[in-house]
């Protein structure tokens, strides 16, 4: 296989493809010239998906899963953006240093056996060099790390040793290495910010504010991470054969929106988004030694009540941290050496622009596009996006008193019902531990949604279509719905294998997202045509015979339904 020219990226591998920056670095990737194709490889490569690109299910962690994919792709780039969220339960914190660690050693030494990889870009973190309670202002590459104080909150500490062996590895064999420290991100398809960050307004505490807001903190669109990995990457191979280019290679490059603010300042720009009035005048805030007494009271009490497994879900003692001291870095670096420059071809033009499309996008996706309210439901309304409408009294040819109206709503509120079903596994998925009677539990539940679903489809195919055409008169009106179920079969009968055949001690919450993310797409699809198909009924058959339809259905139904089995659901 023939090298690429050194100024060109070449095929490329990004490790965690589909998560939030790995998306939208693979989108980054397409829409360069130089880049003659994208691989990912993700434990669950089923959302975030873009046409052209090849993807592959493995976990880093997993030497032969690294070899297979290395060897098969051949890349000259590899990005590395896997990791756990950060502030994870204390039982979870060893997937850390094993990502962190064993992965990238495991990456480097199939990037050395395949002989093709000449880059090799780690996502790092810009906290690496926050110790407990440590405050900087436009701190640089050259701070000290956690990596030499070998102490700090895990992740970062995993992060830090990461990058330490990543930068060690540069110029080894024929890898050049560089790494690339975001602060907090944000931006679409952003979870770990918006998602807290609105639960806030959804709770009605948007006036309870920890800190007097009297420091800066820094954060950073997904956007410009993305740039970033790509100039880095460039960078690396330009410095190959050009003496005269800037080192990038051994490297660390900060990456912020180079626009510190109090952090409830710009924590507030998402509420206002997504609809909050809250006035200044009514805000409380507590004072910062009260917050960290609180912080460290419930990190000792969540701690020592759960034999050392779990941490608090609100109070973390370095998420206390973050809006309590001024943490801000320096990217001069980054602008001198990579030419990065924020907002530059991004799709805002200011963090304001960036925060409010990121909301807009979230509330479309979750709650049909309306601003949120403290009345909001608690209910997960992700990642199957609720039917709002049925669009029937927006398109004036269909009659109001036509029963195809009251059926579309009925069918509707049932679809809705499933939905609400499986948003409420996909929340609730990664909280659930394998071998505990919660595996059993949310096991037991999903068999049960999957036999509504199942029944539902069975009914609608057995019953409610063939009655509709044989009124109608048209033989196959109702096929291109029956075409949509078979779409479905694959996702749906993975969804039952997993759960009627998963033994509670081998449940993996991930796995049971990734399946959910497989038919998320189409299924949505599918139950939003639905309702329009019936809507469409009302110029082919009279109204009274679709409400005999529909009523000969849901008693067929009622009568199959096993009360006992779904008094759960």
């Amino acid at each position: 296989m023939s090298s690429p020219p050194s100024s060109s990226l070449g095929p490329c591998l990004v490790i965690g493809g589909c998560g939030f920056l790995g998306h939208h670095i693979v989108r980054e990737l397409l829409a360069d010239p130089t880049c003659t194709s994208v691989a990912v490889m993700s434990r669950s490569p089923f959302k975030n998906r873009y046409d052209g690109v090849t993807y592959f299910i493995g976990d880093i962690k997993s030497v032969d899963h690294v070899n297979s994919v290395v060897s098969q792709i051949k890349p000259n780039v590899i990005f590395n953006t896997a990791s756990p969220h950060a502030y994870i339960d204390h039982e979870q914190a060893p997937d850390y240093f094993l990502v962190n660690l064993d992965g990238n050693k495991n990456l480097l030494a199939a990037a050395a056996a395949v002989g093709t990889v000449k880059a090799f870009v780690y996502t790092s973190s810009g906290p690496i060099i926050a110790g407990s309670g440590g405050a900087y202002d436009h701190a640089d590459e050259t701070y000290p790390t956690l990596a030499v104080i070998r102490k700090g909150d895990p992740y970062h500490l995993a992060k830090a040793l990461g990058e330490q062996l990543v930068l060690d590895a540069n110029r080894q064999n024929g890898i050049r290495t560089a790494c690339v420290r975001p602060t907090a991100l944000y931006g679409e398809g952003d979870e770990q910010m918006i998602i807290p960050t609105l639960n806030v307004l959804r709770s009605g505490q948007t006036n309870i504010w920890m800190g007097y807001n009297d420091i800066e903190m820094d954060v950073v669109y997904v956007g410009h991470v993305a740039r970033v990995e790509l100039l880095a990457a460039h960078g690396l191979l330009a410095g190959i054969n050009d003496p005269a280019a800037s080192k990038v290679d051994g490297e660390a490059f900060n990456v912020t929106d180079d626009q510190p603010s109090p952090p409830w300042s710009f924590f507030r720009l998402f509420w206002i988004a997504a609809g909050d009035k809250t006035p200044m005048s009514s805000v409380w805030m507590f004072p910062p030694w009260l917050v960290m007494f609180m912080a460290n009271s419930a990190e000792f009490i969540t701690w020592s009540t759960s034999w050392g497994r779990l941490r608090p879900k609100l109070l973390k003692k370095e998420r206390m941290e973050f809006v309590l001291c001024t943490r801000t870095y320096s990217i001069k670096k980054a602008r001198e050496r990579l030419g990065f420059k924020p907002w530059f071809n991004q799709p805002w033009k200011s963090q304001e622009e960036a925060v409010k499309g990121s909301v807009e996008l979230y509330l479309n996706q979750v709650n049909g596009g309306r601003l949120l309210t403290v009345k909001d439901s608690d209910w997960p309304e992700h990642p199957f996006r609720l039917i709002f409408n049925t669009g029937a009294k927006s398109s004036p040819k269909i009659p109001k008193n036509h029963f195809c109206v009251k059926n579309a709503k009925l069918m509707a509120l049932t679809h809705n019902t499933i939905f609400r079903a499986l948003n409420a596994i996909y929340t609730q998925a990664l909280h659930v531990t394998a071998g505990t009677q919660e595996a059993v539990d949310m096991l037991t539940y999903c068999t049960i949604v999957f036999d509504f679903i199942h029944h539902h489809h069975n009914f609608e195919e057995t019953m409610y279509f063939p009655e509709i055409e044989k009124a109608a008169g048209v033989p196959g009106l109702m096929d291109s719905n029956i075409d949509e179920h078979r779409k479905l079969d694959e996702g749906l009968e993975r969804f039952r294998k997993f759960s009627e055949t998963t033994p509670k001690d081998h449940y993996s919450g991930e796995k049971l997202r990734g399946i959910l993310d497989s038919f998320a797409g189409v299924f949505e699809a599918h139950m939003h045509a639905e309702i329009t198909a019936i809507l469409n009924l009302h110029d082919k058959i009279e109204s009274e015979t679709l409400r005999k339809i529909h009523e000969a259905m849901f008693d067929a139904s009622e009568h199959h339904s096993d009360i006992f089995k779904y008094v759960s659901f």
